[in-house]
């Protein structure tokens, strides 16, 4: 009976340990993945300049609580990243990404001897200052991703850990972790108080993701558009390709406000909530998390 609870532990936690990672490597950008209302008022240009030579940056505090049968674990990230324009065309930009900072911190309670900020720490400190390029199409969408390829062959010490990183700076990944810098913006002038949709498919992990949002133009003043999120997201898929790996399926919501600035369309700040229940399987064993998180986005 001894051996049998303690294999029901080490399978607990490390499905746990799993979630986690997908977490720390896909959630942190989440959110922004985003038929019009009426509005009132003189109708507003809202759109990223992206002139070459332009330099903006992206700083993210994440702050996680994660519940499974009782057992709580909290989260906590520090993540930014810099940007520039290096070529800018009306068919396509190529802006440089360079990671200033991530760190990750977890209290993971009773199973703080199985806490992976060591291992995944050391992976995040050794992209602090490197870089890649992304390659966005004339409506900004991520065409392409480059530079990674040296950051992982330089940076990994090992299997596990070159493979993480590859999961980091791949086109998928990095789409969903910027994806909100170029989607939120509407495709016309808007009104205050009208609203604008956004729906995207993305594959994470070999989870297949649907994440569909509702923007509204709340206000604009003193330089800045304040913009309403809500939004819905869903997945499900098999983490691991083989049959008895890690089946999920998630549903969730994300509210929230961003402020952009109204002369360059860049990022001034933003807070969010993400509200989320996942359902899992492996091996037999079923187990449902929630997820409740809180963001802060800050650019200039």
């Amino acid at each position: 009976m001894g051996y049998i609870y303690s294999s029901k532990i080490t399978l607990t936690v490390f499905m746990k340990k799993i979630f986690a990672l997908l977490l720390f490597t896909g959630f942190s950008g989440l959110f922004f993945y985003a038929c019009n209302t009426a509005g009132s008022g003189k109708p507003y240009a809202i759109q990223m300049r992206l002139a070459k030579g332009d330099t903006f940056r992206q700083d993210m505090q994440m702050k996680m609580l994660m519940n499974s049968s009782g057992m709580e674990m909290n989260m906590n990230m520090n993540s930014g990243c810099s940007f520039e324009v290096v070529n800018s065309t009306a068919d396509e930009k190529d802006i440089k990404v360079t990671y200033t900072q991530m760190k990750m911190t977890t209290d993971m309670g009773a199973l703080k001897s199985h806490n992976p900020d060591s291992a995944i720490n050391k992976n995040y400190e050794n992209i602090i200052g490197k870089s890649v390029m992304l390659k966005l199409s004339k409506d900004n969408e991520i065409m392409d991703v480059t530079g990674f390829d040296e950051i992982v062959n330089s940076q990994a010490r090992d299997s596990a850990s070159k493979e993480m990183m590859k999961k980091m700076f791949s086109k998928e990944q990095l789409n969903n972790t910027f994806g909100m810098l170029f989607s939120i913006y509407p495709k016309h002038p808007v009104k205050v108080g009208e609203s604008w949709n956004n729906e995207s498919n993305i594959k994470m992990a070999n989870i297949d993701m649907k994440i569909a949002n509702k923007y509204t133009l709340l206000s604009v003043k003193d330089g800045y558009a304040e913009i309403n999120i809500d939004g819905t997201i869903g997945a499900a898929g098999n983490m691991m390709k083989n049959a008895s790996g890690l089946k999920m399926d998630m549903s969730g919501t994300q509210k929230g406000t961003v402020n952009l600035r109204m002369d360059n369309g860049y990022l001034h700040n933003g807070a969010y909530k993400m509200d989320m229940t996942a359902n899992m399987e492996m091996m037999g064993k079923k187990m449902t998390m929630t997820m409740k998180s809180n963001y802060l986005t800050k650019g200039d």
